[in-house]
C-alpha cells in the first residue's frame, strides 16, 4: 500500500494543505524547520490511515470542520478514498451518505493492523533508534533478544526478563530454607506457627458461662437506665425549645394582630411592582423636560452671541492657495532669482574663456560658428578611439606571434627526443580482465582464513555438546528420528511429566491436608470428649432397649424373666441420664460437635483422595518408563544415548542442524578454494605469455601472480605515458603551426583597417577646417569643445528658468490684489504682500472658528429639540399606560392610584415579614409547627413555669446519669473477669485469624510467584523459538545493510556462543571480532536499524508492502554514514514507500549526491505551505 494524495483542512499549522506525492517515486522526503508542522504531518498521515481516540495532547489540533482526505493504492492497483472528520473526540471515516463508516473497510489496505502495532513495527525516530541501541548493550547482543526487539519494534527486553528473574527469586525458595528471608517463605512458616498456637489453647465453658450471663445481666439495666436517661433529655430539650422560641412566638401573635387591619391588595405584586416603575418612569421624564426646556434657552442665547463673517469665507479657498504659496513666493524673489543671476554671470564669463582658447578670433557674439554637427563629433571620437585601438591590437598580434615561433621551435627539438611507441592493448586487456576478479590473493587469503575459522567453530561446537562424540562427518548419516517422531514423544513426554508434577503436588497437599485434620481432632479430643449425632443415637437405642424391657415386665407380667427388677430400673435411670447428658453436651457443644463430625468427614475423604492419587502415579510412573524404553529405541543405531524429547530437539535445533548446515558450508568453501587456485594459475601463466611477447618488457616472469600483474602493469603504464607524450607533442606541433599562420593573417588585417580610419579622418578634417590635422591632437581638442556646448546649453536652461521665477512673483502679487479688491480693501505701497497675506488668513481662521461655533450650538439646538419632542411623548405614554390602571384599581385618579400601590407595598412587607417570622421559628424549635409550638406554650403557662420544669429536668438527668455511671464500674468488673477467663479463646481466635491472614498472604504471594516465572518462561521460550525462525535469514540480509550503513567498515556479523547462548558479534575489516560493547554508540544504532530494516524487507517478501515513516532518524550519523544509510533507504524504496521527516538541511543536501537523486521526492513543507495557502 503506499500513499497517492493528502489534504487536510483546519488542522493545526494547515488551514488548507494539499499535496499529491511523485508516483516515479517511492522515498519521499519531507524537509521543514522548526515550526513549519513537520511532526503535525507526520502525525496528520498516522491519524488518515488508523484514525480511532485522539490522544488527549492532540484533542486542541481537531475541530469540527478539520477534515482528513487522501488517497491509497493497494498492489493490485485497488484505489480506496479516504475521507476522516472529528466526532466525539475520534476520528472517523466518512461519505457524503454516512457520517460514520467501519474502520474494516481500510484493513486490506493496512493489513489489519492497529496503530499502536504499525507503530511499532514501521515507524521510526531517533529516540527509539538511541533506545534500540542502548538495548542492544544491556543484552550483551544476545541473538534472541535483539531480533525480537527488532522484530517487535521494542526495547529493553533484557531488563524487562531481569526484573521477573528478580521478583521471582524475591517471592521463594524452592529449597524452603529455615531461615529463608523470601517472601512466601516466611509467610508459610508464620502460617504453620500459627496453626501451632491454635493447638495450643482450650477454655472451661462453665465459669465461662456464668461471668458471661452475668455480663448480660449488667448491660440490660444499663440500657433500661440510659433509656430513661434519654427520655429525660428528650423532655428537657422540648422545655429548652419552647423557652428559646418564646420571643419569637411573642412577636408572631404580635404580627397577627398588625395584619388584621390591612386590606389585602386586588392586584398581584407583578402589576403593583409594574405601575410603581410607571410612576417612578414618569417622574424622572417630567423632571427631565424641564432640564431640557432650560437648557435649549440656554443654547439659544449662546447662537445669539457668535459673530460671523461670510465675506472671508466666501473666498477661503483662494486665501488658503495664497497662504500655502507665501513662502515659496519669499523663496523665489529673495533667494532663488538673486542667486540664479549671479550664477548665470558666472558660467558667461567661463564660456567666453572657453572660446578665446578654442578660437581666438573669435566674440562672444560669434560662438554658435563652433558648434559643430553632433553626427560629426561623435565620428571624430569614434575614429580617434579606432586608430588608437588599432595600433594596440597590431602590437599586440606581433607579440604573441613572436612568442609563439619561440614555443613552436621548443616542441620541434622535444619530438626529435622522443622514442617510438608500442602497442600494449592485448596486455592491458588482459591486465583489466584480472582486476576485474578483484584481489584474487587477497580472496583467497580470506577464503583459507574462513576454512581455517569454520573448522576451528566446528571442533568447538562439538565440544559445546556432550551428546554426540563421534567423528563430524558422520553427522550427516545418523538415523535420526523424524521431526513428527519427535514432536508426538515430547507431547507425550511433556504430558507425563506435569501429569506426575501434578499428582505429587495433589499428594503433598493431600498429605498437608490428613495431618492438620488429624491435628484438628487431637485439639478437640485435648479440650474434653466431644459427642457427635452418632452417640446420641446408641444412648438412645440402649435407653429404648432397656424401656422396651421393663414395659415387658409392667404390662406383660415377665417379671419373671428378670432376676433382678431393681437393678433393671437402676440401669434404665442410668441410660436415660445418659442419654440426656449426651443431648445437652451435644446442644451446649454443637460447634464443637459439627466440627468434630465434619472433621472426621474430611478424614475419611481425604484417605480416599489420597489412595486414588497414590494409584494414579504409580499408573504414570508405568507408562513413563514404558515411553523411555520406546524413546531410546528410536535412538538406536545413532551411538547416541537419548536425553528427553525435549532437549534433543533443543540439540537438534542448537547444534545438529547448525552443525550439517557448517560442515556442507565447510565443503563448498574448500571447492571455492581449489577452483580460485586453478584460476589464478591460468591467469599467471596467459599474462607471462602476453609479456613475452612485447619488447622490452624485462619483467621477472617466475614471480607470483599479484606481484607479476603490478610489473606488467608498470610496463603498460611507462609504454601509454610514452604514448601520450609523443602525441600531445605532435599535437602542440600542428596547434602551434596554425597559430602563426592566424597571427600573420590577423597583422595584415589590422594593418588594412588602420589605413582605412586615417583616410576618413583626412576626409573630415577637409570639411571643417577648424580641426587639428593630427587625430592625436583631435581628442584634447572635441573634449574642450564638448565641455563648451555643454555650458551653454546649461546657459540657455538658467536663463529660462529666471524667467518662469518672475513671472510666478508676478502672478502671487496679481492674485493677492485680486482677493484684496474682493474683501473691499486695496494693498497700497505702505503695505507689503507678505503683511497682507497673513493678516487676511488670521481673519479666515477666525472667521471658521466662529462659524464651526455656531454650527456645533445650531447642532446642539436641534438634538435638544428631538429630545423635548422625545420626552413629551414618553409622558403622554405613561399617563395613557397608568390610566388603564385606574379602574382595574378601583380608585379615583392617578393621585389615588399612587397611594393605592403605597398600601399595597406596605401589606406586601408585612406578609413578608411574617414569612421571615415563621421561618426563624421553625429554625429555632427544630421544624415544629407553628401552631404545635402556640398550643405547648399554652399548656407551660409562664416563663417561670417553664424556667422551673427546667430545673427539675437537669436533677433527673444527672441523677440517671450517676446510675449509668456506677452500672458501668460494675459492668467493666466483671468483663474484666470474663477477659481473663477468655484469654485463651481470644489467643486462641486470634492465632485463627493470624493463621487465615497469613494463608491468604501465602496465596497472594504463590499467585504472583506463578504469574511472575510463568511469565519469564513463556517470554524466554518465545524468544528463543523467535530466534530458530528468523535467525539465519535476518542476520544474512542484516549483515549487508550494516556492511553498507558503515561503507564497508565492518565486513559482517557472526554469532558466538558462551555457555549455550549465542551472542552477537561485528566482524571489522581488519578481521577483529567485536562484541556489542565495544561498538560506537552510532555503530550500535546503525546495527540496530539493519535488524529492524531487514524485519521490514522480509515482511515486504510475504505480505502487502505498508509505508515506513521515519522521523530524523540520522540525527547521531556521522555525514558518511548518513549518506551511505540514506543510500540503503533508496534501495529499498523500491520495494515499498518511505516517508522521511527531517528539519536539517544536511541532509537535504546529502539526497542530491545520491546516485539517481530524480527517483527521490523532497518536499520543501514551507514552502508546501505557503502555496496551498
Amino acid at each position: 500500500m503506499r500513499l497517492r494524495s493528502l489534504r487536510v483542512r483546519q488542522v493545526l499549522h494547515y488551514d488548507e494543505f494539499s499535496l499529491e506525492f511523485n508516483n516515479e517515486a517511492s522515498f519521499h522526503v519531507f524537509y521543514g524547520p522548526n515550526e513549519t508542522g513537520k511532526s503535525t504531518l507526520l502525525s496528520v498521515i498516522v491519524d488518515l490511515l488508523f484514525g480511532g481516540p485522539i490522544p488527549e495532547a492532540l484533542r486542541a489540533h481537531y475541530d469540527s470542520r478539520s477534515r482528513l482526505q487522501g488517497i491509497v493504492e493497494r498492489g493490485d492497483d485497488a484505489i480506496y478514498h479516504i475521507e476522516r472528520k472529528k466526532r466525539y473526540n475520534r476520528l472517523v471515516l466518512s461519505d457524503p451518505s454516512h457520517p460514520e463508516l467501519p474502520e474494516d473497510v481500510l484493513w486490506p489496505f493496512i493489513g489489519g493492523y492497529p496503530r499502536d502495532r504499525y507503530m511499532m513495527l514501521f515507524g521510526f525516530d531517533h529516540d527509539r533508534l538511541r533506545a534500540g541501541g542502548q538495548s542492544l548493550l544491556e543484552s550483551q547482543g544476545n541473538v534472541g533478544i535483539s531480533l525480537f526487539e527488532a522484530g517487535g519494534g521494542i526495547q529493553y527486553l533484557t531488563k524487562i526478563l531481569q526484573q521477573l528473574s528478580q521478583r521471582s527469586e524475591q517471592l521463594l525458595d524452592p529449597s524452603f530454607n529455615a531461615r529463608s528471608a523470601k517472601e512466601l517463605n516466611k509467610q508459610w512458616r508464620a502460617f504453620t506457627e500459627a496453626q501451632k498456637r491454635i493447638r495450643q489453647y482450650s477454655l472451661r465453658a462453665e465459669e465461662w458461662h456464668r461471668v458471661r450471663d452475668e455480663v448480660a445481666q449488667h448491660e440490660g439495666h444499663l440500657q433500661h437506665l440510659q433509656q430513661q436517661w434519654q427520655e429525660a433529655q428528650a423532655q428537657l430539650h422540648k422545655v429548652e425549645r419552647l423557652i428559646r422560641v418564646r420571643p419569637f412566638l411573642i412577636e408572631w401573635q404580635e404580627h397577627i394582630k398588625a395584619m388584621a387591619g390591612k386590606a389585602v391588595p386586588k392586584t398581584s405584586p407583578d402589576v403593583e411592582d409594574y405601575i410603581r416603575q410607571q410612576f417612578e418612569v414618569l417622574d424622572t421624564t417630567q423632571s427631565r423636560l424641564s432640564q431640557l426646556h432650560d437648557e435649549y434657552q440656554r443654547q439659544q442665547e449662546r447662537m445669539g452671541e457668535i459673530i460671523r463673517d461670510p465675506a472671508v469665507l466666501a473666498v477661503f479657498d483662494r486665501i488658503d492657495a495664497l497662504g500655502e504659496g507665501l513662502q515659496h513666493f519669499l523663496k523665489l524673489r529673495d533667494h532663488t532669482l538673486p542667486d540664479a543671476r549671479r550664477n548665470r554671470q558666472v558660467l558667461q564669463t567661463d564660456c567666453e574663456q572657453r572660446i578665446k582658447n578654442l578660437a581666438p578670433g573669435l566674440s562672444w557674439t560669434e560662438r554658435e560658428q563652433l558648434r559643430l554637427p553632433i553626427a560629426v563629433v561623435d565620428r571624430v571620437t569614434e575614429l580617434i578611439k579606432g586608430l588608437a585601438d588599432v595600433r594596440v591590437r597590431y602590437e599586440h598580434e606581433k607579440a604573441q606571434h613572436d612568442d609563439i615561433l619561440r614555443e613552436h621551435q621548443s616542441v620541434r627539438d622535444q619530438l626529435s627526443h622522443v622514442g617510438p611507441v608500442i602497442d600494449t592493448a592485448v596486455l592491458s586487456q588482459l591486465i583489466r580482465k584480472i582486476r576485474e576478479r578483484g584481489n584474487l590473493s587477497e580472496q583467497l587469503a580470506l577464503l583459507s582464513r574462513d576454512i581455517t575459522k569454520k573448522t576451528v567453530d566446528l571442533e568447538q561446537k562439538a565440544h559445546q555438546q556432550a551428546i554426540f562424540t563421534g567423528p563430524i562427518d558422520q553427522l550427516a548419516t545418523l538415523p535420526i528420528p523424524l521431526q513428527d517422531t519427535m514432536d508426538r514423544f515430547a507431547q507425550q513426554w511433556a504430558y507425563l511429566e506435569q501429569e506426575l508434577a501434578d499428582t505429587a503436588k495433589t499428594l503433598q497437599t493431600l498429605s498437608a491436608q490428613l495431618q492438620e485434620i488429624q491435628r484438628d481432632l487431637e485439639a478437640l479430643s485435648l479440650q474434653g470428649t466431644v459427642p457427635i449425632l452418632h452417640d446420641l443415637w446408641v444412648a438412645r437405642e440402649q435407653r429404648d432397649i432397656s424401656w422396651a424391657q421393663i414395659k415387658r415386665v409392667w404390662l406383660e407380667g415377665q417379671a419373671d424373666e428378670v432376676p433382678n427388677p431393681h437393678a433393671l430400673a437402676d440401669a434404665y435411670a442410668r441410660q436415660v441420664e445418659n442419654a440426656d447428658r449426651v443431648s445437652d453436651d451435644l446442644r451446649l457443644d454443637a460447634e464443637r460437635s459439627a466440627r468434630r463430625a465434619m472433621l472426621l468427614l474430611q478424614q475419611r475423604q481425604t484417605q480416599k483422595a489420597l489412595q486414588d492419587s497414590r494409584e494414579h502415579q504409580a499408573n504414570l510412573e508405568e507408562q513413563f518408563s514404558a515411553l523411555r524404553t520406546q524413546w531410546a529405541l528410536e535412538w538406536t543405531g545413532s551411538g547416541i544415548v537419548p536425553r528427553n524429547p525435549g532437549a534433543m530437539k533443543e540439540w537438534l535445533s542448537i547444534f545438529y542442524r547448525p552443525m550439517i548446515q557448517m560442515v556442507t558450508e565447510h565443503q563448498h568453501m574448500e571447492e571455492a578454494r581449489q577452483a580460485l587456485l586453478t584460476e589464478m594459475e591460468m591467469w599467471r601463466k596467459e599474462l607471462v605469455e602476453t609479456l613475452d611477447e612485447l619488447p622490452d618488457s624485462e619483467v621477472d616472469t617466475n614471480q607470483p601472480l599479484n606481484a607479476l600483474l603490478t610489473q606488467a602493469e608498470r610496463y603498460v603504464e611507462r609504454m601509454n605515458k610514452m604514448a601520450a607524450e609523443r602525441l600531445t607533442l605532435e599535437d602542440q606541433e600542428h596547434k602551434l603551426a596554425d597559430k602563426i599562420v592566424q597571427r600573420r593573417e590577423t597583422m595584415a588585417r589590422w594593418e588594412r583597417e588602420g589605413q582605412i580610419l586615417k583616410d576618413q579622418w583626412q576626409e573630415i578634417v577637409s570639411r571643417f577646417p577648424s580641426l587639428p590635422p593630427r587625430p592625436e591632437d583631435a581628442a584634447h581638442y572635441t573634449e574642450h569643445l564638448r565641455e563648451l556646448l555643454r555650458q551653454l546649453t546649461t546657459l540657455e536652461g538658467i536663463d529660462t528658468q529666471i524667467r518662469y521665477d518672475e513671472e510666478q512673483c508676478q502672478g502671487f502679487s496679481q492674485e493677492a490684489n485680486a482677493v484684496a479688491q474682493m474683501l473691499g480693501e486695496s494693498l497700497a505701497s505702505t503695505i507689503s504682500v507678505e503683511s497682507w497675506v497673513r493678516s487676511v488668513r488670521h481673519r479666515l481662521q477666525i472667521a471658521r472658528e466662529q462659524e464651526q461655533l455656531w454650527q456645533v450650538s445650531a447642532h446642539d439646538a436641534g438634538i435638544l429639540r428631538e429630545e423635548i419632542e422625545k420626552a413629551q411623548d414618553a409622558v403622554s405614554r405613561v399617563v395613557n399606560d397608568l390610566t388603564q390602571y385606574v379602574s382595574l384599581c378601583d380608585v379615583a385618579d392617578l393621585t389615588a392610584l399612587r397611594a393605592y400601590v403605597v398600601a399595597a407595598q406596605q401589606f406586601r412587607e408585612l406578609d413578608t415579614k411574617g414569612h421571615k417570622l415563621e421561618q426563624t421559628i421553625r429554625q429555632t424549635a427544630d421544624g415544629v409547627p407553628v401552631e404545635h409550638l402556640l398550643g405547648a406554650l399554652k399548656e407551660m403557662g409562664d416563663a417561670d413555669k417553664l424556667f422551673a420544669q427546667q430545673l427539675q429536668l437537669k436533677d433527673r438527668s444527672e441523677q440517671l446519669q450517676g446510675d449509668i455511671e456506677r452500672v458501668k464500674e460494675r459492668l467493666q468488673e466483671v468483663k474484666g473477669q470474663l477477659a481473663s477467663l477468655s484469654a485463651t479463646q481470644d489467643a486462641a481466635a486470634t492465632a485463627a485469624q493470624d493463621a487465615q491472614r497469613y494463608w491468604a498472604e501465602v496465596d497472594k504471594a504463590w499467585s504472583e510467584y506463578l504469574r511472575v516465572e510463568l511469565a519469564r518462561r513463556l517470554l524466554a521460550r518465545a524468544v528463543e523459538q523467535f530466534r530458530e525462525r528468523n535467525e539465519s535469514s535476518i542476520l544474512r540480509r542484516a549483515e549487508h545493510f550494516f556492511t553498507r550503513m558503515t561503507l564497508g567498515q565492518y565486513e559482517g556479523l557472526l554469532i558466538e556462543y558462551a555457555e549455550q547462548t549465542p551472542y552477537l558479534l561485528a566482524v571489522h575489516a581488519s578481521g577483529q571480532r567485536r562484541d556489542i560493547h565495544q561498538l560506537s554508540d552510532g555503530t550500535r544504532d546503525q546495527l540496530f536499524l539493519s535488524l529492524r530494516l531487514a524485519f521490514v524487507e522480509q515482511h515486504l517478501e510475504a505480505s502487502e508492502p505498508l509505508p515506513l515513516v521515519m522521523d530524523d532518524i540520522l540525527v547521531h550519523f556521522d555525514d558518511e554514514r548518513t549518506w551511505a544509510t540514506l543510500a540503503v533507504l533508496q534501495e529499498l524504496s523500491q520495494k515499498t514507500q518511505i516517508l522521511y521527516f527531517t528539519h536539517h538541511q544536511s541532509v537535504i543536501e546529502q539526497i542530491r549526491t545520491l546516485p539517481h537523486p530524480d527517483g527521490i521526492a523532497v518536499y520543501d513543507l514551507k514552502a508546501c505551505i505557503g502555496q496551498t495557502s
